[in-house]
């Protein structure tokens, strides 16, 4: 089949990549998700396989993005200022982040205040069912009086070990292998930067091939994620619907506020990014958020930072018009270590969970909690949701915070605050990347 063919045909079938077919396959996802179970749950495994193909090219493209990108990059002599520019930037946006989060959060009014008897139930059921381990509707699990919320009933603290304590150790792979089979992404990273950096000091004339070489894969795998895209509608459908379907709408209810916050918070970061990457690209910000809409919208509905990397790559290097090698390594990079999201919420949750069980905060106080939200989420990169939410000890603890009810309570709503993190990350990262690599004016 011939080149000219295979773009007829990419021509022809555009229409399914659009942002109202995307839009749509979202749309048409919730309302089976609500009204239709059962087909839901029946389209649930053909959402989780979709996944499952998107999420096969992750590692092979963070691998030799970061690889090619960075041995290029300490090639060309220019790598000190690079390492300096990514630090900055990169902890300003988790500082901002988790600021905007706690803004947020005081913001909103006293959630003891607003929440009703009816919500307290519902959270009591929640409460209940995690520390029983019931996996049973809500809807069917008695009411305990005593596990009822109140903020007259401190909970039992717990002294969890924290987790950043072992985050350094943790990084280096004993097994590279081992670790590509358990998809280990904060140990892979390491070792492509190793080997990045390694393929940079070797003087051999096969160097700059081997190099070029990883980048042809690279570009392969990112090839096959553009074909997938065209499935990209019917997927989220699938996955939407499943996760949809075992969320219960009780439990929505009773959190309306929290999930509401969440995504006030996730809206407020928009616009920031937006105006900052149409700051850096000399773009309208409405153009700016326009060619980023596929990588947000991909994060959105897959749930995962890594299966909208190629897209988020592919449009700030050639929509956007950023340095392209500076893109290549520092987008993986961000979006291994880098939640901006996930300090975010961290940061809105412990004030949310401050207020409803009235625990006074200072201005230290504010200071414990923007800290803990950075370190507890570079201490979560690379691990799993439930992992991520257990971080919530690292601020917690310190501020005599219930840590056990609050894991419940966001575990509970994770399949609806999850989507608009995941975005979050994204976004952010592209923003980090776009002040990082430079406007590449040679590619207009």
């Amino acid at each position: 089949m011939s080149s000219e063919t295979l773009v007829r045909r990419r021509i022809h079938f555009q229409w399914l990549i659009s942002p109202w077919a995307i839009l749509g396959g979202m749309s048409a996802g919730i309302v089976t998700g609500i009204y239709y179970k059962g087909a839901a749950l029946f389209l649930a495994p053909v959402g989780t396989l979709y996944l499952a193909l998107l999420q096969m090219s992750v590692l092979p493209i963070m691998i030799c993005a970061v690889v090619s990108s960075l041995a290029r990059l300490l090639r060309s002599k220019t790598a000190s200022h690079y390492v300096t520019r990514v630090a900055v930037v990169f902890l300003c946006g988790l500082a901002l982040s988790g600021c905007v989060g706690i803004g947020v959060g005081l913001w909103g009014d006293r959630a003891e205040k607003t929440m009703n008897q009816g919500s307290r139930n519902v959270l009591g059921k929640m409460l209940t069912a995690s520390e029983t381990g019931a996996t049973h509707s809500l809807d069917t699990l008695e009411i305990m009086p005593e596990s009822i919320v109140s903020v007259a009933d401190p909970l039992k603290k717990t002294h969890a070990s924290h987790p950043f304590q072992n985050f350094l150790s943790g990084i280096v792979p004993s097994n590279i292998f081992s670790a590509l089979s358990q998809g280990e992404n904060l140990k892979i990273l390491f070792f492509s930067i190793v080997l990045g950096v390694a393929l940079a000091t070797v003087g051999l004339t096969q160097t700059d091939q081997i190099i070029q070489a990883i980048f042809v894969i690279f570009k392969a795998f990112e090839n096959f994620i553009g074909w997938m895209m065209y499935f990209l509608p019917f997927g989220l459908l699938c996955l939407l619907a499943g996760q949809v379907a075992q969320t219960g709408i009780s439990m929505i209810m009773a959190l309306v506020k929290y999930v509401g916050m969440v995504y006030a918070a996730a809206f407020i970061m928009t616009l920031i990014n937006s105006a900052v990457i149409r700051f850096a690209g000399r773009a309208p910000c409405v153009a700016a958020f326009l060619a980023l809409r596929k990588p947000l919208m991909i994060a959105f509905g897959t749930r995962s930072s890594f299966v909208a990397m190629p897209s988020a790559i592919h449009a700030l290097s050639e929509e956007l018009h950023f340095e392209k090698e500076t893109t290549h390594l520092v987008i993986p990079l961000g979006v291994t270590l880098c939640r901006f999201g996930t300090v975010m919420v961290f940061g809105l949750s412990t004030v949310f969970f401050a207020h409803l069980y009235n625990v006074s905060l200072s201005i230290g106080s504010y200071g414990v909690i923007l800290c803990g939200a950075v370190l507890a989420a570079l201490a979560s990169a690379g691990a799993p949701g439930a992992a991520t939410v257990g971080m919530l000890s690292l601020i917690f603890s310190p501020l005599g915070l219930p840590v056990d009810a609050a894991i419940a309570l966001m575990l509970a709503v994770d399949p609806l605050t999850d989507p608009v993190i995941t975005m979050v990350n994204v976004h952010t990262n592209c923003t980090c990347t776009a002040l990082i690599a430079g406007h590449d004016s040679a590619e207009e």
